[in-house]
């Protein structure tokens, strides 16, 4: 015969008695930005004209847009002019921009378009039908893969 009883709450569940203690207010007292010893160096302002010029922000890399003139369609050509025996005549599509990366869709007079992928300003990383090499999928934005096809 199988005997069933309950006997309560379980002792781990039960409420021990007398109040839980609530933790006294801590002051607090201001902690030195930095460690002891450790004396950070004075900041210069550079003088206006030592000052670089300022490097345009990387586009999105989620996402492909207009390069809006930061590179232009004939730099790219140029670069694939000057890299590999394709002769494309003008962009049809771009260039496109993520990230410090470029993607422009070319025409090639009697035959297939081409597509270049380039970064930092137009330098060459590939052109071609397929573009997705193994540093294009490693290293390019997402953008840029997602337009070469990758």
């Amino acid at each position: 015969m199988l005997l069933l009883a309950s006997c309560g709450t379980p002792p781990e569940l039960r409420q021990r008695g007398g109040l839980v203690p609530t933790p006294s207010p801590v002051e607090h007292t201001e902690t030195p930005a930095y460690p002891p010893g450790f004396s950070p160096r004075q900041s210069v302002s550079p003088s206006v004209s030592a000052s670089p010029s300022p490097s345009p922000t990387p586009f999105p890399e989620y996402t492909a847009v207009d390069c809006a003139g930061r590179v232009k369609a004939d730099q790219v050509i140029s670069a694939v002019k000057a890299d590999t025996s394709i002769r494309p005549s003008k962009a049809i599509t771009g260039p496109l921009c993520a990230g410090t990366w470029q993607w422009t869709l070319l025409e090639v007079p009697n035959h297939d378009p081409v597509q270049a992928v380039t970064r930092d300003n137009a330098k060459l990383v590939v052109a071609g039908t397929e573009v997705c090499t193994a540093e294009v999928r490693a290293h390019a934005p997402s953008g840029i893969k997602s337009q070469a096809g990758c």
